[in-house]
C-alpha cells in the first residue's frame, strides 16, 4: 500500500516514518545476501566485487557517513574477516531452505533502526537469479522508500511498525 501511494506521486498529504530522505546522511546500512558454500563460477566473487564497488560509491556519495554491514551467508562473512572489514551482524549458519532464514528479524531490526534515526539509508545487495548460468548482482535502496520501481519492494511485504 505504501509503495502504491508513493508510486502514484500522492505524497503531498501522506507521511510515514519509512519515507523521506534524510539530510545529511550519517549512517548507511548495507545488507549483503550471499552464499554459505563455495558455488561454481563467480557467484561469491561477484558479490564481493559489487560490495567493494558499493562501499566506494557510498563513500563518494556520503563522504562523512559511516557504512555498517549486515551479512547473510558464510562467504560474505569470511570475505569481510579476510579483508578486515567490520560488520555489525552476520548470519552464517543459515538453513538450506531460504524460507527459514531470519529475514523478518533482520527487516524489523533495520526498520526500527531507520525509524529511530540510527540509520538514514538501508541498501540491499543480493543476486537476482536468471538461469543456472546467469545471475546478476543487484543493489537496491530499500529505505527510505521513495516509490521508484524495485523488484524487491514490489514483491515483498513491507515490514510495518507493530503497535
Amino acid at each position: 500500500m505504501i509503495i502504491d501511494l508513493l508510486s502514484e506521486g500522492s505524497t503531498a498529504d501522506f507521511s510515514h516514518p519509512l519515507i523521506g530522505r534524510r539530510t545529511p546522511v550519517k549512517k548507511v546500512r548495507v545488507i549483503v545476501v550471499g552464499a554459505s558454500r563455495g558455488l561454481c563460477g563467480g557467484y561469491n566473487t561477484n558479490i564481493h566485487r559489487r560490495l567493494e564497488a558499493l562501499l566506494r560509491e557510498k563513500a563518494q556519495e556520503y563522504p562523512h557517513a559511516a557504512v555498517e554491514l549486515v551479512l547473510l551467508g558464510r562467504k560474505p562473512a569470511e570475505y569481510c574477516r579476510r579483508r578486515s572489514k567490520s560488520y555489525i551482524k552476520s548470519y552464517e549458519q543459515l538453513p538450506d531452505d531460504a524460507n527459514k532464514w531470519p529475514v523478518e528479524e533482520l527487516c524489523k531490526e533495520s526498520e526500527d533502526a531507520f525509524v529511530a534515526g540510527d540509520v538514514d539509508e538501508v541498501v540491499l545487495l543480493y543476486t537476482r537469479f536468471k538461469s543456472a548460468i546467469s545471475q546478476t548482482v543487484m543493489t537496491e535502496k530499500i529505505l527510505p522508500m521513495d516509490g521508484s520501481p524495485s523488484p524487491v519492494m514490489s514483491k515483498r511485504r513491507v515490514c510495518m511498525p507493530r503497535g
